[in-house]
């Protein structure tokens, strides 16, 4: 053996030996008949038979129906047991006539907790769509149909004496029925039920998962909140459900005023905030929005709040921010012609501030059904002065821009009548 050999084989061990390799922490289930071929079991230890595999059969699926290939149940819990949160993957080798199906059926996988009662609740279910099943005397592959586990810790949770199960169902989307045969059982033909390692790249053989968003304490960035995402936009380690500056990297979570903001991004560090993303106190924020139809207020423990009005004069001050901004808009946004006293949008627009003058007149009388109708005029010119909006747009006299700014004004204007009602 050459020294060059020789060294690589000597890194190479290296290699092997003082990597830790991480075993995959799944749990698995295999698919088992008992003393007949209606007891159908999952068990935790793999198949030694040799023999004929075991068959469960759907007998006849007549096109465009679906029929279950029976119930694996585990055997009765005598303690109680919860089922984690996360994803179940069913392995199961399925086979059917010469013709084979191509492309045509659905495959669902079903998981249950199955009650003394003989009621099932359903803990979480998949279908593989459109897949393909081989003639029996060609099964070599077997169909991965992944269903995920989730809802309440009671609904996860196996009392004693209720059993964890699997259901395999097919649906024959083919142009006509077929026979299909689930194979088990067997050395060869291991169908099997897996949950899946809460964290594939770490080793956590118990797969503690305290906050239950099926992502593993030993990988979760967010151990107290749910977070199955993991979404993490700074990249500190720390995922953004629970990072106090979700946008700057601050693995250390700093936080010298004790408010919700960390002393990266809080702009009153030394002074605890009101909960608002700036961090700072209502004594040094200013809430101003510059919507004159909004009340701005600073709340203690909440921060700015920016509070549209709903009375009648509320509708009229947004007209006026309508005709403000349309004044206000370059030349290049809003074309001059719109602003003329006798274009089809300031008509729409007068319409509309003569049926507030009338609406304010109605309610002041308390003429309930006057006030009604005048408040539906009123809602139907706002209508109008949206169509004349998209028409001008459509006609190249404004920006989209503009547009959406108008809208969205006689949108608020829209809100804010009806609640007169």
């Amino acid at each position: 053996m050459s020294v060059s050999v020789r060294v690589a084989l000597a890194v190479w061990l290296l290699v092997v030996f003082l990597v830790p390799a991480f075993a995959i922490d799944e749990e698995t289930l295999w698919f088992r008949r008992g003393g007949s071929n209606i007891d159908l079991q999952l068990i935790d230890v793999p198949s030694t038979r040799t023999g004929e595999p075991r068959e469960a059969s759907a007998g006849q699926v007549n096109a465009g129906r679906t029929t279950a290939l029976g119930e694996f149940l585990e055997a009765p819990a005598d303690a109680f047991e919860r089922i984690r949160v996360g994803n179940v993957v069913a392995i199961v080798y399925l086979g059917t006539g010469q013709a084979g199906i191509s492309s045509c059926a659905d495959v669902t996988a079903t998981v249950f907790r199955k009650l003394p009662n003989g009621a099932r609740v359903v803990l979480g279910t998949g279908t593989l769509r459109s897949a393909s099943i081989p003639p029996k005397n060609q099964i070599v592959d077997p169909l991965r149909v992944t269903a995920r586990v989730e809802g309440s810790l009671g609904t996860r949770s196996l009392a004693p004496g209720e059993r964890l199960g699997v259901e395999i169902a097919i649906t024959n989307n083919c142009g006509s029925g077929r026979q299909v045969v689930l194979r088990y059982d067997h050395v060869s033909y291991q169908s099997q039920l897996v949950f899946t390692d809460n964290c594939p790249d770490v080793d956590n053989p118990n797969q503690v998962d305290d906050d239950e968003d099926g992502v593993g304490n030993a990988c979760d960035n967010c151990r107290a909140l749910v977070n199955p995402a993991q979404r993490d936009l700074d990249a500190d380690g720390l995922g953004d459900v629970c990072d106090n500056c979700a946008e700057i990297p601050n693995p250390d979570q700093a936080n010298g005023d004790g408010d919700a903001i960390g002393n990266v991004c809080d702009q009153c560090p030394i002074d605890p905030g009101e909960g608002d993303a700036t961090g700072c106190p209502c004594a040094v924020l200013s809430c101003d929005d510059g919507n004159a139809c909004t009340t701005d207020v600073c709340t203690a423990g909440i921060g700015c709040e920016n509070v549209a009005a709903v009375s009648i004069d509320a509708v009229a001050c947004r007209l006026s921010r309508m005709r403000s901004a349309m004044q206000d808009a370059p030349t290049t946004d809003l074309a001059p012609r719109l602003l003329r006293q006798r274009s089809p949008l300031s008509r729409k627009i007068d319409a509309c501030e003569t049926s507030v003058a009338q609406t304010g007149a109605a309610l002041v009388n308390g003429n309930a059904r006057q006030t009604g109708k005048r408040i539906g005029k009123l809602q139907r010119n706002l209508q109008r002065v949206a169509v004349q909006i998209d028409r001008a747009t459509s006609n190249g006299l404004m920006s989209d821009a503009i547009r959406l700014e108008l809208l969205g004004i006689v949108g608020e204007a829209v809100t804010a009548s009806q609640t007169l009602r």
